[in-house]
């Protein structure tokens, strides 16, 4: 009898862990590190670069009832507008999810929007601090500041 409750008990908790949700809850402190992204941030340094066109990101934090996190990017990187939408919290760098307007500019123009798409959709690292937001690609680094920051 007590071999028989036994296991009954242990059948019994296999089942009640066992129906519960596999879907992974996103913690506060995961959702403000997402938005340690968000807002405007303008371009102040470029490897390689030594005058900096007036570039721009704004970064917006979307919560969308299909897909759960996103934040929206667009801005402005010398000559053309460039827009993407990055999923989750873990979705850097933006890939080929980028998309632009396709005006032509100068040479040089054209040399550091190239460079710059390049690194924000190809990046190795996103990193915000003081107020300053670094993205990392290979040996180029895009710094860029912030007027207003959010503190989330």
């Amino acid at each position: 009898m007590k071999k028989s409750l036994l296991i009954l008990a242990a059948v019994s908790v296999l089942v009640m862990t066992g129906c519960r949700s596999n879907k992974p809850e996103t913690p506060v402190q995961e959702t403000k590190a997402i938005t340690r992204f968000c807002g405007q941030w303008h371009i102040t340094s470029f490897t390689g670069f030594n005058t900096m066109p007036d570039a721009y990101m704004n970064i917006t934090y979307v919560e969308d009832i299909d897909s759960g996190e996103e934040l929206s990017v667009n801005g402005f990187s010398g000559v053309n507008y460039f827009f993407a939408t990055i999923l989750g919290t873990n979705s850097f760098p933006l890939g080929n999810n980028v998309g632009s307007t396709k005006m032509m500019g100068s040479p040089e123009e054209m040399d550091f929007e190239d460079a710059f798409i390049q690194v924000i959709a190809l990046s190795d690292d996103w990193k915000v601090s003081g107020g300053k937001l670094t993205v990392t690609y290979g040996d180029k680094t895009a710094v860029f500041e912030a007027p207003f920051v959010n503190d989330k």
